[in-house]
């Protein structure tokens, strides 16, 4: 794993913070943007 730092609208932090809870924030941010990934590398794919 490696460590960096982004910055997030505050109310966005906060609507994570709801709904996956703030110990698991960061779980929260790689499980998105794996889907996110995978949903871009398979539209690219469908070119």
């Amino acid at each position: 794993m490696m460590r960096t730092n982004v910055t997030l609208p505050e109310e966005l932090v906060r609507e994570i913070d709801r709904v996956a809870g703030r110990r698991k924030r960061s779980q929260f941010i790689v499980e998105a943007v794996r889907e996110r990934l995978a949903k871009l590398r398979f539209s690219e794919a469908l070119v």
